[in-house]
């Protein structure tokens, strides 16, 4: 049965590798510049990685299999973000990359921005100071999936950082995955896109 689920996903994923060789020619995806990008914001991506397609079939409530936040250096806007198999035989450490890198047509096929309601810009603010400082402490990708170890995944990393702020994005609900051999307490995209906390402030569908 596992080894007919990773044949089946992986079918999926070289046939979207496939098809993308075709389709997709520009280099980053559309930015909306409109948008103002603050503090805390979150910004989600669906990915082009096997992971991703794990993420995917496993969470029925978004489009998005990875998610990073905002923070702010000298007025400039970065993604703080952790996510395995980027770092080219190094460790995953935690990033902060610059919006383009975040959403270059390799990694990302569409993405969407999120903002907290009705709450000030300070609980945000605070939630960045304390993904910059995961980022200092270079923590790396959590390849367990142990919300108890200090190592993350891209979803605890946010939610970890919003509960430090004082406001906890999931209110303590976690997400099952119906995977052989894995039950553990996790956090999907979808659980964080669809949040009581935040609005949808863009999509690029």
């Amino acid at each position: 049965m596992l080894l007919g689920l990773i044949c089946f996903i992986s079918l999926i994923f070289f046939s979207f590798l496939f098809i993308s060789s075709f389709t997709h020619k520009k280099e980053i995806l559309s930015i909306n510049e409109e948008i103002v990008l603050q503090n805390g914001d979150l910004i989600f991506r669906r990915g082009r990685s096997l992971a991703s397609y794990f993420v995917l079939a496993n969470d029925k409530s978004s489009h998005y299999s990875h998610v990073g936040i905002i923070y702010k250096r000298n007025k400039q806007p970065f993604v703080i973000h952790v996510v395995p198999g980027e770092s080219k035989g190094k460790p995953d450490y935690v990033k902060m990359e610059k919006i383009t890198g975040f959403l270059t047509q390799k990694k990302a096929s569409r993405y969407a921005i999120c903002r907290l309601k009705n709450s000030s810009l300070e609980k945000g603010k605070q939630a960045s100071e304390t993904a910059e400082i995961y980022y200092k402490k270079k923590l790396i990708f959590d390849n367990n999936y142990d919300i108890k170890t200090e190592n993350l995944f891209c979803t605890e990393l946010v939610w970890k950082a919003y509960k430090i702020a004082g406001i906890d994005l999931i209110r303590g609900k976690f997400d099952e995955v119906n995977f052989p051999g894995f039950r553990k307490p996790m956090i999907m995209p979808g659980s964080l896109l669809n949040s009581n906390y935040i609005k949808l402030l863009y999509s690029s569908d």
